[in-house]
């Protein structure tokens, strides 16, 4: 689970919330990425040496205003990838503000990031700016949590809905 507040002052394409990655063009590498915008919607890929990728786009985009602009408020966005009932895939889901926006199976799966795969070793580590020369986050973070494990649905819900 990779979960997160963002604020967006500007809605500008390929803007990184998080990513973890190896060293670039070695052999294996890999990488996971949790992206605010990629001209379209937020965006999550997990790219591993074995090919087993995934590349989910949101079929909504909680930061836009409307008018294809950044609303300015905080929005809670969140990636679960766990395990299905098919051996060897896993159900990967996106949230925002707590509701599913997007959704996908897939053969990629979360071990292959670790130090025994033949991967390359994930030694990087970003939050508002990629490898890439991409731009840098327009907006703030807050309250990002990466865990080892796919929180629930009513966890997620939960994290999104602030205390009063």
């Amino acid at each position: 689970t990779i979960a997160v507040w963002v604020k967006l002052d500007s809605l500008t394409a390929w803007t990184q919330i998080f990513e973890d990655s190896s060293d670039v063009n070695v052999t294996g590498e890999e990488w996971v990425d949790l992206i605010s915008y990629d001209g379209a919607a937020p965006h999550f890929a997990m790219i591993t040496s074995t090919a087993n990728n995934v590349d989910l786009v949101a079929t909504k985009n909680p930061f836009d205003d409307g008018t294809g602009h950044a609303d300015g408020k905080w929005h809670h966005l969140a990636v679960t990838v766990a395990p299905d009932a098919t051996a060897g895939t896993s159900d990967v889901v996106m949230y925002g503000d707590g509701a599913v926006i997007g959704s996908t199976t897939t053969t990629a799966y979360v071990s292959a990031f670790s130090s025994t795969t033949a991967g390359a070793p994930m030694t990087h580590y970003w939050l508002g700016k990629s490898r890439f020369n991409d731009p840098y986050l327009d907006g703030s973070l807050d309250d990002l949590r990466v865990s080892c494990r796919a929180y629930t649905a009513d966890e997620i819900k939960n994290l999104a809905t602030p205390a009063k």
